[in-house]
């Protein structure tokens, strides 16, 4: 089976785009300019400019209505029938991980998305709803 790689980031405008990841360097006699952009698989046709640190990459799977989860989403997960949690989604280590917060990364470093419950539901992400995570 291929992966699909493809990555998210918001415009200038905070709208989100998809595509692929193109990281732009430009050295001047002025200045160096750096930035990213994304070459648009669904909106907005060509390439846009996207804020670094809205960036996240595709983790190959899919939540409960299908809807793709990506690096920096927040995800419900069932807690053994004693209710639910939210967690993000991140990158560790070579692997998606889904933690609680910061603190929990390398306690729950084995953790693996990948192995992650089939139950699990996008609730909103770290950038639009930061406040889902706080306890």
């Amino acid at each position: 089976m291929n992966r699909v790689i493809k990555f998210r980031g918001k415009d200038c405008t905070g709208e989100w785009v998809y595509g692929n990841l193109v990281y732009n360097r430009q050295i001047t006699y002025e200045k160096t300019y750096e930035g990213y952009r994304i070459l648009s698989f669904y909106s907005k046709g060509g390439s846009c400019e996207v804020v670094k640190e809205t960036i996240g990459q595709y983790t190959g799977m899919r939540d409960t209505e299908s809807k793709e989860i990506y690096e920096g989403d927040i995800v419900r997960l069932e807690n053994c029938g004693r209710g639910h949690y939210d967690a993000k989604v991140v990158w560790y280590k070579g692997n998606y991980i889904i933690v609680p917060d910061d603190d929990y990364i390398d306690e729950y470093s084995d953790e693996l998305l990948s192995h992650y419950n089939s139950d699990c539901e996008i609730v909103g992400n770290i950038h639009d709803n930061p406040e889902l995570l706080e306890c």
